[in-house]
Formats: C-alpha cells, structure tokens, sequence
C-alpha cells in the first residue's frame, strides 16, 4: 500500500514498481518499513523515464454505405486513422476504432451533425 499511496500521488498509471528487501527482520519497525518502501518507490519513480499516452476508447460505427465519405472525411479531418470498414451487411457499414478518451465525445456531436444523426454507436471502454 505505500508504494501504491506513492503511484497514486503522481498521477501515474500502468506502472510496476518493484523493491527488494534483503533483512528480514523488523529493526525498521511497522511505519519505518513502511516509510522505507515509500522512499524506494519515489526513488524510483523519480529517475524512470515517463510516456504519456491517452487514455483511448474503442468505438464501433454503424451507419449508411451512402455516408461512408463523409464519415471517413470526420475522421481524417481529427487525425484518426481509418479502419477497414466491414460491409458484410447490405447497404450498412460498420468500423471499430481506437479514439482517444478526450475527443470522444466532439467526435460524436462531429459525426452526428455530419450524417444527420444517422450513425449508430456502440462504445467499449
């Protein structure tokens, strides 16, 4: 738990911090070792080198084969990449895409003004 306390105030996540501790015994006491594994921890987290990546969200669209452009259009125009779509329902076209968590709700509101609120969602988290 303190090293987990130690993560958590930085922010960080999908972080493993390991520590190793050679004495057995408890010459530190309860709340020195636990300071102990604190320090370590932090010691750690300070030198690591750090990437930040956003947080993303997985989307399936399902809309009109006559709205495929301008949907690919909306896409491109946000920088996201675009899927293969999947047509193996007449006149329907379905794609799944990666979006980060931020945007995913302009691109939503982006998507349905741009199809007149013909696009079907279904959202993975």
């Amino acid at each position: 738990m303190p090293m987990l306390k130690v993560i958590d105030g930085r922010g960080l996540s999908q972080v493993i911090v390991v520590v190793v501790r050679y004495f057995g015994g408890t010459k530190l006491g309860v709340g020195g070792l636990m300071r102990a594994y604190s320090q370590a921890a932090g010691a750690m987290l300070d030198r690591a080198e750090k990437e930040s990546r956003p947080v993303m969200e997985t989307l399936i669209l399902d809309f009109s084969s006559e709205r495929t452009g301008i949907v690919f259009r909306t896409l491109a125009a946000r920088g996201l990449q675009t899927p293969t779509p999947d047509y193996s329902v007449p006149t329907r076209v379905q794609i799944q895409l990666e979006v980060p968590r931020a945007q995913r709700m302009n691109l939503q509101a982006d998507l349905n003004d741009n199809t007149s609120g013909e696009i079907r969602y279904t959202h993975i988290r």
